[in-house]
């Protein structure tokens, strides 16, 4: 009986959890599935509780906890559905954890497609974790006075929101480019929802057969192969620029600490970056078939319903909702993740021999980030070695580069280029005196290293 329900973790329930059903009647698992059982005109439902077998019981005292799972990022109201937990779903539930918390949950509204996107925001200096925070000023300050840890701390909130800031306007134009692909899909997908079932028109429970209720879905979803192409050509040459960026930040940056006053100009056209970016782009397009699949699901469950072309098209949204709120994610997590690889590229044309982590200041959730720091601003590692995030196996050669959603996912971290015997209070000071190039700045910079040149064709 046991091996019969493994796997289906709404059949057991702790000892918490049932006397809260005792006090609020139904659990939110038992009505969603009795709802189930009625739509489809069953007329028995049986609702199993397997929690006093023993064997279920330790097999779940085994599992990742909530907990475990709400630090990796899976949203709340998730977490309410695997467990049954008897909580109602919240509001902002969907959004999931952010760890830097460079966005509140719910920031965006629901229905705010189709609204410009504003200006870029400056990034906020945020509320360091305290314990991190203390053991990193007293590495960079040699243990003084709390005076100078506090000016010490100052500067390091003040160095990373410079450099968050370097790339915002960059994120904030990814963002805007995927919305408007996701506008566009919805324009489209609802378009010929409208074709395939006029308004009034709806579908009796059952009317359908499985092949027919596809063949709706296949007329009314996008095409993939499109899709994704359209994408790759909005994102793949926002990506590309910023590697450049973040490979001209780190050639800069070599320059003014080698006292070099010219610097070659980063070369883009590295080998490594073309695999990176052959790398990089799936990853982003790929959006795309999981809505496209999780838009099949919502008709396919419409049209099993019986619903019409009103019902369906508010599935259709909710969906485009979501993905809507998720172009932000996107966006921080790709753009950051190509500046970062352009950042290790460029301090290895530039001949930098050592490199160090930098903690986000924000990334309370992710203390092995803040560990890292410690670690490697104290011992900074060759500049072509992976990073081994402090306490795990985990390895990256920057930031965003685990491949590990836990890891990657809105990491706001970055890395400082080394050199052996340099002081991290004079590095610091340095960069903050200097700043760090932007985008405006790389445009600026393109066009004093081609004026020469038209120079030379005008004589």
């Amino acid at each position: 009986m046991v091996d019969r329900f493994d796997g289906d973790r709404s059949l057991a329930m702790t000892n918490a959890k049932r006397s809260a059903v005792g006090l609020a009647g139904l659990t939110r698992g038992y009505r969603e599935r009795k709802r189930r059982a009625v739509s489809r005109s069953r007329t028995v439902m049986v609702w199993f509780d397997s929690s006093g077998v023993q064997a279920v019981q330790k097999a779940q005292l085994g599992g990742t906890s909530p907990e475990a799972w709400h630090k990796m990022g899976v949203p709340v109201n998730q977490i309410i559905r695997a467990t049954d937990a008897p909580f109602e779903e919240l509001p902002y539930g969907e959004v999931g954890y952010k760890p830097i918390g460079l966005e509140p949950y719910g920031a965006d509204p629901l229905d705010s497609i189709d609204d410009p996107a504003g200006p870029p925001e400056d990034p906020e200096v945020p509320e360091a974790d305290e314990d991190a925070v203390s053991r990193v000023l007293k590495l960079a300050t040699g243990g003084a006075g709390d005076r100078v840890e506090r000016a010490t701390d100052a500067q390091l909130a003040r160095l990373w929101a410079a450099w968050r800031k370097s790339w915002t306007g960059m994120e904030q134009s990814m963002r805007g480019r995927v919305r408007r692909h996701f506008k566009g899909l919805r324009d489209g997908v609802l378009s010929r929802l409208a074709a395939a079932m006029p308004q009034g028109e709806d579908v009796e429970p059952r009317g359908l057969t499985a092949d027919e209720r596809r063949d709706v879905i296949g007329l009314i979803v996008f095409n993939l192969v499109e899709a994704q192409g359209e994408l790759r050509v909005l994102v793949e040459p926002l990506l590309r620029e910023s590697i450049r960026l973040g490979g001209e930040q780190s050639i800069r940056e070599a320059a003014d600490a080698t006292d070099n006053d010219s610097a070659d100009p980063f070369f883009i056209n590295d080998p490594r970056i073309n695999e990176a970016m052959r790398q990089r782009v799936p990853q982003v397009v790929g959006v795309d078939e999981t809505l496209r699949r999780k838009l099949a699901q919502e008709l396919a469950a419409g049209l099993e319903a019986g619903e019409g072309q009103a019902d369906l098209a508010k599935r259709i949204k909710g969906e485009f909702n979501f993905a809507h709120k998720r172009a932000t994610m996107i966006a921080r997590t790709e753009v950051g993740a190509a500046v970062e690889q352009g950042r290790q590229l460029g301090r290895v044309q530039a001949g930098v021999p050592l490199k160090s982590w930098l903690w986000s200041r924000k990334e309370t959730g992710r203390p092995v980030h803040a560990e890292t720091e410690r670690e490697t601003l104290a011992n900074p590692i060759p500049v072509e070695q992976d990073f081994i995030l402090a306490g795990t196996t985990i390895t990256c050669p920057h930031p965003r580069g685990t491949g590990r959603p836990d890891q990657d996912i809105n990491c706001g971290c970055n890395t400082l280029s080394r050199y052996p015997g340099d002081s991290v209070k004079s590095l610091i000071g340095r960069l903050l005196q200097r700043g760090f190039l932007d985008h405006t700045g790389l445009v600026a910079l393109d066009a004093t290293r081609s004026a020469p040149a038209s120079k030379q064709e005008a004589a």
